[in-house]
Formats: C-alpha cells, sequence, structure tokens
C-alpha cells in the first residue's frame, strides 16, 4: 500500500504540470486535478479499485501533509473525506509497513511546526486521547502544540502514580537533542537542549509533576544529566524547585551517586542549586591539591 500510494501522488504530479506551467500555477493545477479525480472517483462505479482502497490513500496522503504542517492540503483532503484518526502509513517514512509504527494525522499534526493544523482537526476529548497528543508534542518538542493542547483541557498528569507521562518524554527528549555526525564527545550546551527545556518548562508550569514508576528513569535522566553542561542540570533543578514539580528527597536521589559526583563541574553546580533550590545546606567541601574542578564532592551535600 505504501508504494501505490507514492506512485499515486507521482501520477498526480506528473497530471498537475504535464504543460510545465510556471511554478506559481503549479499547485493549482495540481489541486484542479485532485478536485476532478475526486469527483469521478465518487461517480464512477467501474474502477477497478474498491473504495477502501482510494480511502486508505486519501488518509495516507492527509497523514503526510499533516506531518509537513501544510495547512492548505489538510483542508482539501479534510473536505475530500480524509480522515486524520485513521490509523496507517505516512508517506516518507521508513518501517511504516510495521502496524506497529502506524500513526494517525492528528498525532503527525503534533509533530508538525504549524499549530495550526492540529486547530483544524479538532481535537475532541471524547474521541481522541489527549494523554497520547501531549506526549507526541512533547517528543518532538513543539512548545505552541503544547500550548494549544494546555488551552483546551489537556492534562499533563496521567500516570497511575500521579505524575505526567508528558513531563517523562520531555525529559527524555534532552538526550536526542543534538546529533553529531562526527561522534564528538562535546557535552550538551543550555542552547543544544533549549527546544525540550522549553518544552519541559511549558509542562512544569501547568502543573506536570515528576513522578518516575521505574529505577530506569531516573537512571535515564541521570544519564543524560551527565551528557550535558552544567549549567543544563541547574536550569532543570530550577524548574523543579519553582514549580513544586517533585520533592527534594527525588532530587537528591538523582544526584547522590558515585559517577554524578565524579563528574566535577556538573556536580559543583549542583550542590550550589541543590542548597539553593531546595533548602538543604550544603557542607563545605575539604580542599585538595589539584585544581579546583576536580576537587571531591561530599555526600553529605546531598
Amino acid at each position: 500500500m505504501f508504494v501505490l500510494a507514492k506512485l499515486f501522488w507521482l501520477q498526480l504530479l506528473r497530471r498537475g504540470s504535464s504543460s510545465p506551467p510556471p511554478a506559481q500555477n503549479r499547485t493549482a493545477k495540481i489541486e484542479k486535478y485532485l478536485l476532478s479525480w475526486l469527483t469521478d472517483s465518487q461517480s464512477n462505479g467501474r474502477r477497478s479499485r474498491s473504495k477502501r482502497f482510494w480511502q486508505e490513500q486519501l488518509d495516507c496522503a492527509l497523514r503526510y501533509f499533516c506531518s509537513k504542517g501544510d495547512l492548505k492540503w489538510v483542508s482539501l483532503l479534510m473536505w475530500a473525506g480524509g480522515d486524520a484518526r485513521s490509523r496507517g502509513p505516512c508517506l516518507n517514512e521508513g518501517y511504516t509497513e510495521d502496524p506497529e509504527c502506524y500513526t494517525s494525522g492528528i498525532e503527525e499534526a503534533c509533530r508538525s511546526e504549524n499549530p495550526d493544523v492540529l486547530k483544524r482537526l479538532k481535537p475532541d476529548p471524547s474521541r481522541d486521547d489527549f494523554s497520547e497528543l501531549l506526549r507526541h508534542a512533547a517528543f518532538w518538542p513543539r512548545k505552541a502544540t503544547l500550548e494549544y493542547l494546555r488551552e483546551i483541557g489537556a492534562h499533563p498528569n496521567d500516570k497511575p502514580n500521579g505524575g505526567s507521562s508528558a513531563l517523562d518524554t520531555g525529559l527524555r527528549d534532552l538526550s536526542f537533542s543534538r546529533f553529531d555526525p562526527y561522534g564528538s564527545k562535546r557535552l550538551k550546551s543550555k542552547y543544544d537542549v533549549s527546544r525540550a527545556l522549553d518544552c519541559v518548562r511549558e509542562l512544569l508550569a501547568h502543573g506536570a509533576v515528576w513522578n518516575p514508576g521505574e529505577n530506569y528513569d531516573l537512571n535515564s535522566l541521570r544519564r543524560t544529566l551527565l551528557e550535558c553542561e552544567p549549567e543544563v542540570t541547574v536550569e532543570l533543578l530550577q524548574m523543579f524547585r519553582k514549580h513544586n514539580a517533585c520533592p527534594a528527597e527525588r532530587v537528591h536521589k538523582l544526584l547522590g551517586t558515585p559517577k554524578m559526583k565524579g563528574a566535577s563541574a556538573t556536580a559543583n553546580e549542583c550542590t550550589i542549586a541543590t542548597r539553593n533550590s531546595f533548602g538543604r545546606q550544603a557542607e563545605p567541601q575539604p580542599k585538595t591539591s589539584g585544581p579546583p574542578d576536580t576537587q571531591p564532592l561530599r555526600t553529605e551535600a546531598y
């Protein structure tokens, strides 16, 4: 079906530009052909392909344009009968023949950088899983989409333990914020993870609670922070404190490991952040003969 969908759109593009029109008229020609095809497909009973087949192609195209944030094409395909909530493959996406990788138009709209596409699809709490949409928006991350979902009533704390799965996704995205094709070991800066931090900040501002259900989630965040510059950890701690996102004991558990203390730059900054943000006074560190950035951190600081 994925191949057939690609052939369908290739045919559409070829017929739409058969007379090499100017660039400004090409889209209009493609739309004109699409409209005539849709009208003919509804009235011609001699077509060899079933209505279900063409509906699948229509929905597949709708998912593609939702992911690209193309409001004009999304509106056109919705008018033609596209279903933004049907699940299936998405054009130009790898491994979409696997049913486990199927997606829907409304989920792809959360991936888009244009929140107007999601508004056009009109999410409805009686039909759509708002928690799932929040997770998709936090994964990419899309702050404007998160803001819109909050405005229409999405609640971030959906886990049985009172935590937020969307916040867990946003924190997990910190580790994917910068891709280095050369395999550099450089730590991620606040700028590298700024978009993920913005989404985390948006979720925390609306009451999201960090309550990892398993040690794996806590350990995963710790590994991610070790891959970032100290300022990232400090920023995250300050956000947790400002919005009361978790108790101090949970933060101390996050930071109180030999590896975190071994990362001296991170540990020194975290000592200050923990002392100022969570109220536990850090004891003075013993001076050593080594340079300042290699002095050990006392466990009692956490």
